[in-house]
Parts: structure tokens; sequence; C-alpha cells
């Protein structure tokens, strides 16, 4: 199976990607800035950027969202509805199948 770290580098995004590692998971870490772990792939994209973020899933099997957004009001305002309203909106985000499995 696929599983994509959306927000790769950060302290949740790193250990779920080590623990996925023991058990010889396929996994893809998607961040702005092309963060990398041995034995990974790593996807440079914008998850504010539908087309790239759109981009960075194809043929996961599972997608985490663990992106980390500057903490104050404006920045989660502006930004948070759009990312949730992306993730939502891919095809068969809210299966357990991906469209390759369908």
């Amino acid at each position: 199976m696929k599983h994509t770290i959306l927000g790769a580098g950060g302290s949740i995004g790193n250990a779920l990607t080590y623990e996925l590692l023991k058990t010889n998971e396929d996994v893809r870490l998607v961040s702005r800035r092309n963060y990398s772990i041995p034995r990974t792939e790593s996807f440079k994209a914008d998850i504010s950027s539908y087309e790239e973020t759109l981009l960075s899933v194809k043929n996961s099997d599972i997608v985490y969202l663990c992106a980390g957004l500057k903490y104050d009001s404006k920045t989660w305002a502006d930004l948070w509805p759009k990312i949730s309203k992306f993730l939502y909106s891919f095809p068969y985000a809210n299966s357990n199948l991906s469209e390759d499995r369908r």
C-alpha cells in the first residue's frame, strides 16, 4: 500500500514515517522543501495548491495530513478551509478504496 504524508518533516510526520517504515510500508513524503528520509519517496508540493496536492496524492492508498500551519488566526482562517476542502474533494476521498482498487 502507498502511504502519503502531507506535511512531512515535522515531529508528527517523522514519527509516523518511521513507524510505517518499521513494517516496510511504501511511504511518500510531501513537503514544501522536498524533505526526505531514506527508503521513502519525496515529493515537493504546496498543499494550499489544489493541483499540487492532487498530484502529490496520486496513486495513494492512505493519505495522512500532518501539516502544521503558522499559529495565528488569519493563517488558519485563510488556509485551513481551503486545504480541508481539497482533501475531501479528491476522487474516492470518502472511500477506503483507491481508484485503482475499485
